[in-house]
């Protein structure tokens, strides 16, 4: 019986790390909102699929850190979606973005701010287009994708 459950847990977890489309989803993330600096800070501890977002409205960029994949990936911050960080925690967020991740990392940081700068210091960060139209994201089907605050992003 002991051997039967092991075999049953390692199917589970090669099965696991063989699926092409994996899906991150957010179960209970930590929202932190510093109007002050202007940023808010989401983090979901949720295992190996572990993320942390850092929305800098001051500079216009989000970033996220993916525990699983040990990358960040950085994208424009569309001021006209997404809701001040006055009205974050007043406003649901009704994004639906569309990005797909650059194969090719970013060398500088520093011109995205500190705080997506601190967020992604010292692991491999690549900047994200957005595709917008579902035939382009088609492409993606074999890709790692992920979604959080309804933008989904495409490796």
């Amino acid at each position: 019986m002991k051997t039967l459950i092991l075999v049953v847990a390692l199917l589970g977890v090669f099965q696991t790390h063989a699926a092409p489309n994996e899906a991150i989803k957010v179960l209970n993330p930590s929202v932190k909102i510093d109007k002050g600096n202007n940023v808010i800070s989401i983090s979901n501890n949720f295992g190996l699929n572990s993320w942390d977002t850092v929305l800098d409205y001051t500079t216009g960029f989000i970033a996220t850190r993916l525990f699983s994949r040990r990358a960040c990936v950085v994208i424009p911050l569309k001021s006209s979606v997404f809701p001040s960080a006055e009205q974050f925690d007043k406003q649901p967020v009704p994004v639906t973005l569309k990005y797909s991740a650059w194969q090719t990392p970013i060398e500088d940081l520093s011109r995205f701010g500190a705080h997506v700068e601190a967020l992604c210091d010292g692991i491999q960060t690549f900047p994200a287009v957005e595709t917008g139209d579902i035939a382009t994201f088609g492409e993606c089907a074999n890709s790692i994708i992920i979604t959080i605050l309804g933008i989904t992003i495409c490796f």
